[in-house]
């Protein structure tokens, strides 16, 4: 269970203070399937920040499984984030890196120091890795670099080192934006079957809202900040989507 409640982010602009999130307050059950749309600027990528504990909030809280992931630091924020595994739209791979040394390094943090410089992953790892990569369909590019794949691959690839970390959340930032439509398909089924089969919770920002309805149990919907938004897809009318994407919300 994520519970986010009276969630604040601020930011300045021309001197005036604004919000990037604005009283956030949203529970998302175990195993569900998330879309978070809304135009730029909506807040989508400062929410998903938010959770995994990458930035800071200046208000409210994020509980991961009754923990508070805002207030923690050191040692305890770093056990509740090990749950927590991030997809992104450039893939954030080592591209000189083959494509099974990048998913296990999904392992560094768990490994003493001289492990982790000399790359020594053991052969249980490695063996769990193969496995992965087999799953997601990468099994015959496991040796190659991963700058000779082609972007669905890559972000195969950076799916498969998300699934070798262990957690069972998964935050996608745009993770299909940069593919062409055949490509981010495969990876959404990939994606939803993933869900399915560990029961893993899938948190994705989306510019598509087709996509976003297809895929997903729950939308929430933003605007500078604030939820307009919160039901299953099949309720978001074209009046919703309307006030989702033209609403003025300007705040501060």
């Amino acid at each position: 269970m994520i519970e986010i409640t009276d969630l604040k982010k601020e930011y300045t602009l021309n001197g005036r203070k604004k919000y990037a999130l604005d009283g956030i307050s949203v529970k998302i059950p175990e195993g569900c399937f998330v879309s978070v749309i809304g135009p730029s600027g909506a807040g989508k990528s400062t929410l998903l920040r938010s959770i995994n504990g990458m930035i800071s909030v200046d208000g409210g809280k994020v509980e991961i499984n009754g923990k508070n992931i805002s207030s923690l630091k050191g040692k305890e924020k770093r056990e509740v984030q090990k749950n927590i595994c991030m997809i992104f739209q450039d893939f954030c791979l080592v591209k000189s890196s083959t494509v099974i040394k990048n998913v296990l390094n999904a392992c560094l943090a768990d490994m003493n120091l001289f492990s982790a410089v000399f790359g020594i992953f053991g052969t249980e790892r490695k063996a769990k890795a193969a496995e992965i990569l087999e799953r997601v369909g990468m099994a015959e590019k496991i040796n190659q670099p991963a700058d000779s794949l082609s972007g669905g691959e890559q972000q195969r690839t950076a799916i498969a080192r998300a699934i070798m970390q262990g957690g069972n959340i998964l935050l996608a930032d745009e993770p299909v934006a940069s593919l062409d439509p055949a490509n981010a398909e495969d990876v959404l089924e990939l994606m939803k079957s993933l869900q399915k089969e560990k029961n893993i919770t899938v948190i994705m920002n989306s510019h598509n809202i087709e996509q976003a309805v297809k895929y997903s149990d729950w939308i929430i919907g933003l605007n500078s900040g604030r939820i307009i938004y919160e039901g299953k897809p099949e309720n978001l009318t074209a009046e919703i989507k309307e006030d989702i994407y033209r609403r003025d919300n300007s705040n501060g």
